[in-house]
């Protein structure tokens, strides 16, 4: 199975037309971006697939597909409507054409998605066990359609590893696992709950191997070896006999190995998730089956990250992985017909990402222009080093209290005299220019020469990036690190502390490196002494006390001062430009000419149409699509849906208003149109430009 296209319309923030040639999708972005609501639709798509209740599935979506090995299956929903292809013909049902298999594998605490795509399918079957044909799952009736794996398949996973003879996945167990021998294999049953099995091939399986509780591996494979059940089919019998709640056969599983007599609890939390990962892998799925995995390297070390992509490599003939990731280290792993930028519920367009490589080069990864991209952060700093952003971030949150006019996020650009470059790039290409950029250079010689390359003086303490072929500039500057007073030496971001600060750092770094001097030049051991100093006193700075960052602030002053110049600069050009810019409408009432400003929304699945006032009344209108759910924040939730009652009809998925309905402010008409709780000024969306209402507040 391979997914070729996938569109997702209005599922929670999502507003997606994904197209895929990979057997990977990796979905990259920070938290918010919606990379989990993608997993999440899919299950909720598949889950209704399953069931024929196709119709019920609350967004419109396509999702196009490879199935079989050249066939081409589309199934896409329109409103109520909904239609199914294969090899561009119309099917009139499309079960056979379904993967054989999804399989969620997830990592953290939550279990809505269980909840709510995953159990209610693993209920039916097992309410449905003892029948000969369970209903929904046709030929493939070994286990529910549908598999959710978490932390509680640990010793599910690790037994099938340990009793296959497979050569990749010995190679696995002793190479990434560290197991070289197993002692015994211990269950524990709970015979009470047989009769719920009554005839079924789980029980049988089950009998199979209680014949008593303890096991050698060697007694274990050889009852496995004689039973007319496969290595896969053994796996999810375990799994069944384990998950339901108040149901089980089978209790726990304890796995002793090796000299010292370790059990699971001994493995880390990423070997505990490469071990479901690849046991999944191997006996989770069946071909043309599709792997849903929630930040699979989540606590995973960085070597083994690189051996992610290496278990899902034999697997990928036949079966579509997607997944999400935080990492750059996984995400450098992969091909770059897998990577996919999310962000706040949308794909990061083609051109961005190009924008972006072409002027960070080789210095930022996908997940570091990711990153950039995804800033919500009004002023972006551009710093030389790693400790730079460690001083300036550790500074602002122990004076952040004097600087709450300041919101900005640091971002590392590996050397000086990338930051002109960086910053002619993004001006060049009208990079996000509603953002302040400022580049911050070391106040030595190095920093000297960039600084007066390429920027033109604004006043004495800050310059900004050149304009050029007419081109406008009020978003790129830069400035050199302000040195605190007395100090006449080259001055980096370590010199904005007092000496004693710095000479702790020395010591320390000094008194670690005795004993370890051994066949190294005067040079090179001058030079570690130093790298490590740093890194101590980056490392410290995070405990020290507001007193120790009083240099710092003359850099926020800094920064501060260029913000209002921008502003200045920026609302002195707003009040050039003639009232016309805000695109206004009139009608007539009976208290004279009305001016207003069309407005729309479609946060939380909605379709609402609304006229915002000079008063800063907004009107819904009639025929507007509201919300049904309300987050459990709304307050007014009882009085809404009481007055919903009257004045809108209730269809599928949705209020239609029957009449307008008018309120006093933007976001008391947003939040009671879309049930949630958010910022009008931000989320209501002007029909002519396409932006928030919040950029025509002032005029």
């Amino acid at each position: 199975m391979k997914i070729t296209k996938l569109h997702i319309y209005n599922y929670k923030n999502l507003n997606v037309e994904l197209t895929n040639t990979s057997s990977i999708i990796a979905l990259i972005g920070n938290n918010g971006s919606g990379k989990s609501n993608i997993l999440e639709a899919i299950s909720t798509i598949f889950f209704h697939l399953f069931q024929k209740k196709e119709k019920d599935i609350p967004f419109n979506f396509l999702i196009e597909y490879k199935f079989g090995g050249n066939q081409t299956v589309c199934i896409e929903k329109k409103n109520s409507t909904i239609h199914f292809k294969v090899d561009n013909n119309p099917r009139a049902d499309i079960q056979q054409f379904l993967p054989k298999q999804i399989v969620a594998l997830y990592s953290g605490e939550e279990n809505r998605l269980w909840k709510k795509s995953y159990e209610p399918l693993y209920m039916a079957y097992v309410n449905n066990i003892n029948k000969s044909e369970t209903s929904g799952l046709g030929e493939y009736n070994i286990v529910p359609k549908m598999l959710y794996i978490n932390k509680f398949y640990w010793h599910i996973s690790l037994l099938c590893l340990l009793i296959s003879d497979a050569t990749d996945t010995k190679t696995f167990c002793e190479q990434t696992l560290g197991i070289n021998k197993i002692n015994s294999i211990k269950f524990d049953f709970k015979t009470a709950n047989y009769a719920n099995y009554t005839n079924s091939s789980v029980k049988t399986f089950i009998n199979l191997i209680d014949k008593k509780s303890e096991y050698s591996i060697d007694e274990l494979k050889k009852i496995i070896s004689e039973c007319p059940f496969p290595l896969d089919e053994v796996y999810k019998y375990l799994y069944l006999a384990f998950t339901p709640d108040k149901k089980k056969m089978l209790e726990n599983i304890t796995i002793k190995y090796n000299d010292n007599n370790l059990d699971i609890e001994d493995f880390s939390e990423g070997e505990k998730k490469m071990l479901l990962i690849k046991a999944a892998l191997e006996f989770a799925g069946l071909e043309d089956s599709l792997f849903l995995l929630d930040e699979p390297d989540a606590h995973i070390h960085l070597n083994n990250k690189i051996q992610i992509k290496n278990v899902f490599k034999e697997y990928l003939d036949t079966r579509q992985v997607i997944l999400t990731t935080h990492s750059p280290t996984l995400t450098d792993t992969l091909d770059e017909e897998s990577l996919f930028m999310l962000n706040t519920g949308n794909l990061v367009h083609h051109k961005k990402q190009e924008i972006l490589e072409s002027v960070s080069g080789e210095f930022w990864n996908k997940f570091q222009q990711n990153a950039f991209i995804a800033s919500k952060k009004p002023i972006i700093l551009l710093v030389e080093g790693k400790h730079d952003k460690a001083h300036i971030h550790n500074a602002f949150e122990a004076l952040k209290e004097d600087y709450q006019q300041l919101d900005f996020q640091c971002f590392i650009l590996n050397g000086e005299s990338k930051i002109q470059p960086f910053l002619s790039g993004l001006y060049e290409s009208d990079f996000y220019t509603d953002k302040l950029y400022v580049g911050i250079y070391d106040n030595d010689g190095a920093g000297d020469k960039s600084f007066n390359n390429g920027f033109e003086k604004v006043k004495d303490n800050f310059k900004k990036l050149k304009e050029s072929n007419g081109k406008e500039n009020n978003s790129y500057f830069a400035i050199k690190l302000p040195k605190p007073n007395e100090i006449t030496c080259d001055c980096t971001i370590e010199t904005l502390y007092e000496l004693e600060r710095f000479e702790e750092a020395i010591q320390s770094a000094t008194k670690s490196a005795l004993g370890h001097l051994k066949n190294k030049s005067i040079d090179d051991i001058a030079k570690g002494i130093k790298e490590q100093a740093k890194n101590i006193l980056s490392e410290n700075s995070q405990t020290f006390n507001i007193e120790d960052f009083k240099n710092f602030r003359a850099l926020f002053d800094l920064i501060l001062e260029i913000s209002n110049h921008r502003n200045s600069l920026i609302k002195g050009i707003k009040q050039e430009k003639s009232t016309q810019d805000v695109p206004e409408t009139t009608k007539e009432t009976s208290a004279g000419v009305e001016k207003y400003i069309e407005i729309y929304t479609d946060r939380r699945s909605t379709k609402v149409n609304g006229l915002y006032y000079n008063d800063k009344k907004v009107t819904i209108q009639n025929g507007s699509k509201l919300s049904i759910d309300v987050v459990d924040s709304y307050a007014q939730k009882t009085v809404r849906n009481k007055e919903l009652k009257k004045i809108a009809d209730l269809q599928e998925n949705c209020w239609v208003l029957k009449e307008d309905k008018t309120f006093n402010s933007v976001s008391g008409a947003i939040n009671y149109a879309t049930g949630g709780n958010m910022n009008g000024w931000a989320h209501w969306i002007i029909k002519e430009n396409k932006k928030p209402l919040e950029t025509i507040r002032e005029k």
